[in-house]
């Protein structure tokens, strides 16, 4: 089993390796989304082949293995505030919900497998919620 501690070390190879490269990499947030996946924007610049070899290579090195490892062996938990906006979102268009519903998992199958809506729901409501944090979200269920 991945540590907390052996996956921010993963993350952080990452961004160093990106970094070195000369590509800029946002500081890793916690991600609302479940409570456990680090979140960060990538900016390419340059050669758009030379951008893609380096996150390959980069993510091959340091991320690939660890952060699914990591993040599908814990319980995930989707903060209050988002899991609030989700799930209004779903039920004003026409999903029932059980109000138990906790993680991404929970609302796909409430959705009975509408991950698109369940999807749209989460960016949406992480737009508005969450300005701040980085435009691309990692979502596993």
């Amino acid at each position: 089993m991945v540590t907390e501690t052996e996956y921010r070390t993963s993350i952080d190879g990452f961004v160093s390796c990106m970094r070195n490269a000369g590509y800029a990499v946002t500081d890793p947030v916690l991600s609302p989304i479940d409570g456990l996946t680090l979140l960060y924007d990538l900016h390419p610049s340059g050669d758009p082949d030379a951008w893609n070899k380096k996150v390959d290579e980069c993510d091959s090195g340091f991320v690939s293995q660890i952060e699914p490892a990591y993040v599908e062996s814990r319980e995930q938990v989707m903060a209050p505030v988002l899991r609030s906006a989700t799930a209004t979102c779903l039920t004003d268009g026409g999903i029932r919900l059980s109000g138990s519903e906790h993680n991404v998992k929970d609302f796909v199958d409430a959705a009975e497998g509408a991950g698109d809506k369940v999807m749209r729901c989460i960016s949406t409501a992480m737009k508005r919620l969450f300005p701040d944090y980085p435009g691309f979200l990692k979502v596993r269920w």
